[in-house]
């Protein structure tokens, strides 16, 4: 039932941390991760020596009501991270989500989010990418950031009509908590709306068209620099459909334009697109292409990064319900108007293996790396690790 809560900041107008939709369930629904993981490149660089263990205790409480006209429900997540290596890279993040979904008739539906949430960026990650671990310029502690976000959407027209709308609205904070000297002009508020319309038009296949604009206010400006202050407006349209044979996802295709409230500043409109599509040739076995092309908000060089996404994964699930994961990701990066231009690519191989109801052990290795028009970015780096997950 459990979505991640960062789908609000990745498409905020358009998801919700919480899968409303599922069925009765329990009430109550605690479970915990722990893992263990031996990362050869901690702070992602090439030099060396930054190698640690590191080990991972992620709890979570999920409440619900039951299915009705009204549903409520409470989500706390968090994640506390112990580097054997050096106690500075420690962290512990902490996120409470509550979502409410209004059924209004057999047409109308309204859902509501809200998300708290207290998180961190790894040293060597963010404005420290690229650092020399050993330069005084390395922080002494990750940096951590408070995130609040409150978004709803209302949609119009019943399951199974030949026209569906809906509507969102949102807003969200962000701000970093230290390391003000450095972080203070990467604070930032947001406002978005979007709009969309799906047409029914051969069984469970529609026709869709969304527009989704995002309004972007910085709390300061750095002296001498022009505002980043931005308005950006993205237009999709595709086709999603439901499981027909095989194969069931969608496609949809656009463009992406961004305009800065400083005239000095370029305005831009790249192609944009979101496609995820999942084939499965058998029941117990699953192919997903996943990828997307979007603006981001830069915490170093550029005025923006236009982001390409690509994943492709394959899950196929063995006898006594052993499964085997195999995953491939890739992103491309433009740091718009500067010289900075990089690919981040990793591999991951790992498997999933029940033992009893409420245990699940998990083991997995995974490869990245990191091509950068900026030497000083290039690295690559291996991980191995263990974990066992508890719970419903």
């Amino acid at each position: 039932m459990v979505l991640p809560a960062m789908a609000v900041e990745q498409n905020p107008a358009n998801q919700s941390p919480i899968d409303l939709s599922a069925g009765e369930g329990r009430a109550i629904a605690p479970t915990i991760g722990i893992s263990f993981s031996y990362d050869s490149n901690t702070y992602d660089t090439d030099i060396g020596g930054n190698n640690s263990w590191i080990g991972v205790v992620a709890p979570a409480v999920l409440l619900t009501s039951p299915p009705a006209q009204k549903r409520y429900a409470l989500l706390y997540t968090g994640e506390y991270g112990h580097f054997f290596a050096d106690s500075a890279d420690n962290y512990n993040d902490h996120s409470l989500t509550g979502a409410a979904r209004f059924q209004f008739g057999s047409r109308g539906q309204a859902d509501v989010a809200g998300v708290i949430e207290k998180g961190h960026r790894d040293r060597g990650s963010g404005q420290t990418d690229g650092l020399d671990p050993s330069s005084p310029l390395f922080p002494t502690q990750p940096d951590v950031f408070d995130r609040n976000t409150l978004a709803g959407k209302f949609h119009y027209g019943a399951d199974g009509n030949r026209g569906r709308l809906n509507f969102g609205l949102g807003a969200s904070q962000f701000e970093y908590t230290n390391n003000s000297q450095r972080t203070q002009f990467l604070n930032y508020d947001t406002q978005f709306a979007s709009a969309g319309l799906s047409l029914l038009f051969h069984q469970r296949t529609a026709f869709v068209f969304d527009v989704i604009f995002t309004n972007t206010d910085y709390d300061r400006i750095q002296t001498g620099a022009a505002s980043r202050d931005n308005k950006d407006w993205r237009y999709l349209v595709g086709m999603t459909w439901l499981a027909t044979g095989k194969t069931e996802g969608s496609i949809r295709l656009g463009i992406q334009q961004r305009r800065f409230d400083d005239s000095t500043r370029a305005q831009s409109s790249n192609p944009s697109w979101a496609v995820d599509v999942r084939w499965s040739p058998r029941e117990y076995s699953h192919f997903d292409f996943v990828t997307s092309r979007a603006n981001e908000e830069t915490d170093r060089e550029g005025l923006f990064i236009d982001r390409s996404i690509y994943r492709l994964a394959w899950t196929h699930e063995w006898s006594r319900g052993w499964q085997s994961i195999a995953r491939w990701e890739r992103r491309d990066s433009e740091f718009v108007d500067s010289a900075r231009d990089e690919d981040w690519s990793e591999y991951y191989l790992g498997m999933r293996i029940p033992q009893g109801r409420l245990l699940t052990w998990d083991v997995g290795y995974a490869r990245r790396s990191r091509d950068s028009s900026l030497e000083r970015l290039v690295f690559d780096g291996n991980m191995f690790s263990i974990g066992v997950n508890v719970g419903t």
